[in-house]
């Protein structure tokens, strides 16, 4: 087993607000909530959560001694894969004396966020097509310059074309690609489209039952490939985009290592996974817990890439892995 990771180069108001100085008493514990773009409550919550990113976020602050039931009280919400839900779920938690809200995947939760409070912290998971700055939520990713920090998905256009490309060298009768994703996502197509040959084909998902429809229009649009654009939704319900692929024989390429170990064909995205971000989130809530202003903290972006390569499907989809794409990539057996 083979594995490198990709270097990715990337390149002030300051908001007050009360907070504890590092090492001060407090009689009560510290507050966290944290709002998810779609997980279920179910596997969120206790000592060892169920879904593995949410489980490197609890161990990540226990490793920073932040204990639930002595020193810390996480209060855990879903959107349930609804950003309609997100004003009422921010009123409730806003009503309460929370330090700090950890924000999913999901652009209008962070709109909504940020609207809704210029004074709590707030830490975002920003997903893929929601530049921070262009959208007027920071100043600037080093200085943030408000209540709101956080880290980025990935680069964009770059990252999409990349793995557009790779996907073309592991499947390279491939001529219509499906890409599934937000309406803002689809604003990231490369501007010179696809590979050579190849044509890219837009499909809306925003919530959890758009999927279905989402299955029918690839299907009719006689797509022979596809890519996942990834976010809170998609990542929470990749198990639905796998299983259709494998049942239409359709190569597909992820932005997460998971989708690869769970039976998808191919991934280049954060080394490590989504888990290691939420151990990063958890190093951003321990700062502002111990006095850092959210408005100083750099928003963190990756910089190492992984490409991961399923070989069991590859082979049921009769592909072959070229020696190029192997050297360079993880394969699992």
């Amino acid at each position: 087993m083979r594995r490198r990771s990709f270097l990715v180069t990337s390149g002030g108001l300051i908001v007050t607000w009360p907070v504890a100085a590092a090492g001060q008493q407090r009689e009560r514990p510290r507050v966290v909530a944290y709002i998810a773009a779609a997980v279920p409550l179910s596997e969120m919550a206790g000592p060892n959560p169920a879904w593995p990113p949410i489980r490197a976020f609890v161990h990540g602050l226990r490793d920073l001694g932040w204990v639930e039931g002595q020193n810390l009280v996480i209060e855990w919400r879903t959107l349930a894969g609804n950003p309609q839900r997100a004003p009422a779920i921010l009123a409730e938690l806003l009503g309460r004396s929370v330090d700090v809200i950890v924000l999913g995947a999901s652009q209008p939760l962070i709109e909504a966020a940020r609207k809704a409070t210029a004074k709590v912290p707030l830490i975002a998971y920003f997903p893929l097509g929601l530049d921070p700055v262009a959208a007027g939520l920071v100043a600037s990713l080093a200085r943030p310059g408000g209540n709101l920090t956080g880290i980025t998905s990935e680069p964009t256009v770059e990252i999409i074309r990349k793995r557009l490309q790779l996907l073309k060298e592991l499947a390279p009768r491939t001529t219509r690609i499906a890409l599934i994703g937000t309406k803002p996502q689809q604003k990231l197509f490369p501007p010179d489209g696809g590979p050579a040959g190849t044509r890219l084909v837009p499909v809306v998902v925003e919530q959890p039952h758009e999927f279905a429809d989402a299955f029918v229009t690839i299907l009719r649009e006689r797509a022979d490939a596809i890519y996942p654009l990834g976010g809170g939704v998609q990542y929470a319900h990749r198990g639905q985009v796998i299983a259709f692929a494998a049942a239409h024989g359709l190569p597909a390429v992820y932005g997460d290592r998971e989708s690869v170990e769970e039976g998808g064909l191919m991934a280049y995205g954060l080394s490590g996974g989504v888990p290691p971000n939420l151990r990063k989130m958890a190093g951003q809530v321990d700062r502002i817990l111990r006095g850092a202003h959210p408005a100083e903290m750099p928003i963190e972006q990756p910089d190492r890439f992984d490409l991961v390569i399923n070989r069991k499907t590859a082979q049921a989809l009769g592909l072959t892995i070229p020696p190029a794409l192997e050297a360079l990539a993880e394969v699992i057996e």
